[in-house]
């Protein structure tokens, strides 16, 4: 009898085997699905940043694009250039002891002096600063 019990146990197992089988399943199923729905979020973010909708996506209008966008930067430097030549020029010719010092002083020290000029920092501190940068040197 002890025989029967145990098989009527080991049965009964048997009979809920199926149902924690298709439970598990539809779990991992609905975890998979949440988990690719997330993908599928997080890769429309990447490609709305990478996918500019305005740009052209033929290869010739994208090499133009990237044309344009060079002579675009050449035309800032050489801008800029031509404001750091004025700049210099006004340094010598009103400042021209301070332009002796300016042109001392390393590169890296006078494209400093010249962003202080851009942003509008008067003649007075620039001078100062031209004198400290050379002393520190």
């Amino acid at each position: 009898m002890a025989e029967k019990g145990g098989n009527g146990f080991f049965m009964s197992v048997l009979g809920f085997l199926p149902v924690i089988g298709i439970l598990g399943f539809s779990t991992i199923a609905s975890s998979a699905d949440d988990y690719l729905s997330e993908l599928e979020v997080e890769a429309g973010k990447v490609d709305a940043e990478r996918i500019d909708p305005g740009r052209a996506t033929d290869p010739g209008a994208a090499k133009q694009s990237a044309e344009g966008e060079q002579a675009s930067q050449s035309q800032e430097k050489l801008d800029l250039a031509a404001q750091r030549a004025n700049f210099e020029s006004l340094l010598k010719k009103h400042y021209f002891g301070t332009y002796g010092f300016y042109r001392k002083l390393p590169e890296r020290s006078r494209q400093e002096v010249f962003g202080e000029y851009r942003r509008g920092v008067g003649m007075d501190k620039i001078r100062k600063k031209i004198v400290s940068r050379l002393l520190q040197h």
